[in-house]
């Protein structure tokens, strides 16, 4: 389950009495200044039907009048996996708040941790969990204190917790929040870079770092793949206009048109030695796997990816299978050799999209070499490459991808026969990895575990079509039960409740599996100005 993947988030009304919130008030709410609560309540409700939309299934509170603040719920408890540690505030005037939540909580079956130092100050506002680790804000005054900080490290023992120092009252998370997968969003007050400083220098993972021009658009929610963030008109254009999703090449339209087939005819011939005039053996039902291939261009776009679709090109049947055509990594883009002569023409196509879309493009200059997509498998911290026998991927083409990635461990994997490296084994979130139950899909395994320099939990399904998924934005595509068996269907649906069944049917008579009719890449245009790619080793 991946690390901002939530089945609930727990809100409280707003009370009448949160018209004085965020002053020194008295315990009749003495009043200084007025916050307009309609307007307050109006905002709250749009958050939450946001949240209902990003699947999450929303808990409401009562509103507490003798509790101003009682709606900043996050501040109540710190919420890790199956861990909820209840937080002691330093405002005396918010203390019981933590009352109602802590019975939520309960009910929900979560493992309790109360704070046993009576002088531990610890605000769910001041902890950042960036999936990895965790970072906690000590600030001044009654805020989160390093006792507090201790009483992070006890509760949650299997991470790494980190205190930062922060100016001022403000918390953590109204400085940096997670934008992303191993994003880190910092908005550009002193306050903010300050804090950012101390992150570098002690994180023990890498991440890449969002710079906004102001603090207000750091304060954003990464939940189910999705981000919910300020609006334009609060944060600014500059701000408002990064767009931190991935988006996808896939075949096959040229930029301005949108024809509604994108798998040539001569696709029925695909997955069997044709001649140049498509002589026929057996055929694949086309309108079949067209509307395969519909169906999963629609699945990617639910998943917040931006579809890009090229035209079917007749001379090239499988050109459908556009991750074969090139290795795109962070924004570098390996273009690379295809073993079958027929199908070389194909990546013209995807080196002029990779192109337009400002990727540092990478030729393959050894003649001999041979390498393709399917045979690339990238966990996020390593690469594998699958040597096949016959036209697949070879050493040279291996030792291609070592000099594409040279910041990347690259090991290559020995496979039997002419199947490609991702039709056994797959990523079915962070540091899973998915594997078939062949013999040749075990032996792949086998090696994986062998030579990986990085610990991944493996996710052993019964059949090697059930181990054909793709895992983007933090939702999992996978085949349907009647494809994969009860059984592997049952396994995929405990992993991950964001799960999203596609049929590939027909596609797969021809080899190809879901990872194979898509290429997904970043959004290389924004992210080379506004994000630095920290190294693999941790920050300098």
């Amino acid at each position: 389950m991946s690390a901002f993947n939530y089945n609930y988030a727990i809100v409280s009304r707003i009370p009448n009495s949160f018209k004085y919130s965020g002053q020194q008030y008295s315990s009749k709410y003495e009043k200084e200044s007025e916050i307009d609560v309609e307007k307050a309540r109006e905002e709250h409700r749009q958050l939450i039907e946001t949240l209902k939309k990003c699947e999450v299934r929303v808990i409401e509170l009562q509103e507490e009048e003798d509790y101003p603040e009682c709606c900043f719920v996050d501040d109540c408890a710190v919420v890790i996996g199956a861990t909820a540690l209840i937080t002691r505030l330093g405002q005396t005037t918010r203390q019981g708040e933590v009352a109602e939540i802590r019975k939520v909580l309960k009910d929900l079956k979560f493992r309790i941790v109360e704070i046993v130092d009576p002088d531990a100050i610890v605000e769910g506002g001041d902890v950042l969990f960036t999936g990895k680790e965790i970072f906690v804000g000590l600030g001044q005054g009654r805020r989160t204190n390093e006792r507090g900080a201790s009483a992070v490290v006890d509760a949650f023992p299997e991470y790494n917790v980190t205190p930062v120092r922060i100016d001022g009252q403000v918390q953590l998370k109204s400085l940096v929040s997670m934008a992303g997968k191993d994003i880190i969003a910092v908005g550009n007050s002193q306050n903010a870079n300050r804090v950012m400083q101390q992150i570098r220098q002690v994180a023990q993972y890498s991440y890449r770092i969002l710079k906004l021009d102001n603090d207000k658009a750091a304060n954003m929610l990464y939940v189910n793949g999705r981000l919910i963030h300020r609006t334009r008109e609060e944060i600014g254009d500059r701000s408002y206009s990064f767009d931190p999703l991935a988006y996808i090449v896939f075949p096959h339209t040229n930029y301005y048109s949108s024809p509604p087939g994108r798998i040539p005819n001569s696709f029925k011939y695909s997955g069997q030695q044709y001649s140049s005039k498509y002589e026929k053996e057996s055929e694949i039902d086309v309108e079949k796997a067209r509307e395969e291939h519909r169906q999963l261009i629609e699945t990617l776009k639910k998943c917040e990816v931006r579809v890009i679709e090229l035209q079917e090109e007749e001379d090239y049947p499988e050109c459908c299978f556009v991750d074969d055509c090139a290795v795109v990594i962070g924004a570098t883009a390996l273009i690379t050799r295809l073993g079958q002569t027929t199908r070389q023409g194909e990546v013209a196509e995807i080196r002029k999209v990779l192109k337009d879309l400002k990727f540092r493009i990478v030729e393959i200059v050894d003649p001999d070499a041979i390498v393709e997509g399917g045979d690339v498998l990238f966990t996020g911290k390593e690469i594998f490459v699958g040597l096949g026998q016959g036209r697949r991927t070879n050493e040279r083409g291996a030792s291609a991808v070592v000099d594409a990635f040279p910041e990347y461990n690259v090991t290559p994997v020995r496979i039997d026969g002419q199947v490609q490296l991702k039709s056994l084994v797959s990523m079915a979130g962070k540091d899973i990895i998915a594997v078939g139950n062949s013999q040749n899909a075990n032996r792949v395994m086998q090696q994986i575990r062998q030579v990986a320099q990085y610990s991944y939990r493996i996710l052993k399904l019964d059949n090697d079509k059930a181990a054909n998924m793709l895992y983007v934005n933090g939702r999992l595509i996978h085949r349907t039960r009647e494809e994969i068996g009860d059984r592997s269907y049952s396994v995929l649906q405990r992993l991950i409740e964001d799960g999203v069944p596609i049929s590939q049917r027909v596609l797969s008579e021809a080899g190809g599996t879901i990872q194979n009719c898509c290429l997904l890449c970043i959004n290389v245009s924004h992210f080379k100005h506004i994000i630095s790619t920290l190294p693999t080793t941790g920050f300098r």
